[in-house]
């Protein structure tokens, strides 16, 4: 986890080139059985790193969302959310709203408290933000 941490400096620091390659080396280091969480944020980072560059590579950031999406660390309900509400936000950016609504509103629904959280207020408003768009 250590050198997806150093790479999320880098990307802070603007080298998204060598936080790529950082979030990249950790993704090959072996994961134990409690560090499947560190996984999906590495994908996370990787995503959002790729989305940073000058020219964003949209089909490789889709990719790694989906595959945080589709990881067992992420079927814990609040980072199944936010799974589910970053990879919505990247198909809207698109103009794949159809898709993106269907995405985040069964998520959003499998709450039943919680509804102040930051996370969950802002799918809120995604998902007011995708129907209106629909509209």
């Amino acid at each position: 986890m250590l050198t997806a941490f150093v790479g999320q400096i880098r990307m802070a620091a603007g080298d998204i080139d060598g936080a790529l390659t950082l979030l990249d080396d950790a993704l090959q280091l072996p994961q134990g059985n409690g560090e499947m969480f560190y996984v999906a944020e590495i994908m996370r980072l990787t995503a959002q790193a790729l989305l940073t560059r000058p020219n964003p590579d949209r089909s490789q950031a889709e990719h790694f969302s989906l595959r945080r999406l589709r990881s067992r660390a992420v079927r814990r309900r609040s980072s199944g959310s936010c799974a589910a509400a970053a990879l919505a936000r990247l198909w809207s950016g698109e103009g794949r709203q159809a898709e993106a609504l269907p995405l985040v509103a069964p998520v959003y629904d499998w709450f039943t408290e919680g509804f102040a959280t930051l996370e969950l207020r802002s799918a809120k408003a995604l998902m007011d933000e995708l129907r209106q768009q629909r509209r």
